[in-house]
């Protein structure tokens, strides 16, 4: 996992879904208050009178209904048709290039779109199957079940070091001292920490991200991630990449960041603001 600056914005939440397209709630009548939670949007029945409907509204696509009333004021030039294809930063803040920016042919980094607590859980309630079902898929065994165990965030928070994504914080039963954040000391082999994402537009579409894990593995499996093991589950449920594994090259960079953190263990945490311990 690349090193963590976080970035902590307010604003309105809207759960994500994986491959959506760009999705626009219903307006309000004049003068009334934009809607607050997590919607998701019906078939647009105005979609051929409008050119840009096509590529910008997908029907059941979870969406920030106060960004997306926003952006129906001009319903072509909200959309970023860069953004959702890039699965990582594009570039990572901590030493090297992000290997994923390469594979982005677009891959200027996305906005930081504001969003409050309350929406930024709104946002992840309504995406949380669409995660749920990219997890099942990859089949990658460290993580399955992973929404059964702590997350250590009160809401999703916006990472700039995970491509101004929204992330948790989740620790398996073996990382219990995860909890205790800079007081966790080392942790033991078998310890796991999970990461997952989604990213909101300014238009208030919202995409499932990449699943970030670490897993910390027996004494000697490599001395410089401190015996982490690090991969990157994408949104279609491929590895794309494992340390010592397939694709190691793409997650090089989560050791160099980390490694700025070797004396707690190579973790950073969460603000504290976000921490389920903060008051």
């Amino acid at each position: 996992m690349t090193r963590f600056k976080f970035t902590l914005l307010s604003g309105t939440i809207v759960p994500l879904v994986v491959g959506l397209g760009v999705a626009l709630a219903t307006s309000e009548p004049s003068g009334a208050a934009a809607p607050t939670g997590a919607t998701q949007t019906a078939a647009n029945p105005c979609a051929a009178k409008n050119p840009c409907a096509a590529a910008s509204t997908a029907p059941g696509a979870c969406v920030v209904p106060r960004l997306a009333q926003a952006a129906m004021k001009n319903p072509c030039a909200a959309a970023n048709p860069c953004a959702a294809k890039n699965p990582c930063a594009a570039k990572s803040p901590c030493g090297p290039a992000n290997p994923c920016a390469a594979k982005n042919p677009c891959a200027a980094a996305p906005a930081e779109v504001e969003l409050s607590r309350e929406e930024s859980a709104a946002a992840y309630a309504c995406l949380r199957d669409g995660i749920r079902s990219a997890l099942e898929k990859s089949g990658y065994g460290p993580i399955q079940g992973y929404f059964g165990w702590q997350n250590v965030a009160i809401a999703p928070y916006q990472s700039a070091t995970h491509g101004m994504r929204y992330v948790n914080n989740y620790a398996n039963a073996a990382a219990g001292a995860y909890a205790r954040f800079e007081k966790a000391g080392k942790l033991p082999a078998g310890s796991v920490v999970v990461k997952d994402s989604f990213l909101a537009e300014p238009d208030g579409r919202l995409s499932a991200g990449p699943i970030f894990v670490m897993e910390k593995m027996p004494p000697g499996f490599l001395a410089a991630s401190g015996d982490w093991r690090y991969a990157i589950i994408m949104p279609d449920g491929s590895l794309g990449g494992q340390t010592n594994g397939p694709g190691s090259a793409n997650v090089a960079f989560c050791i160099e960041c980390h490694a700025g953190a070797a004396d707690q263990d190579h973790l950073f945490f969460l603000p504290e603001e976000y921490r389920v311990t903060a008051r």
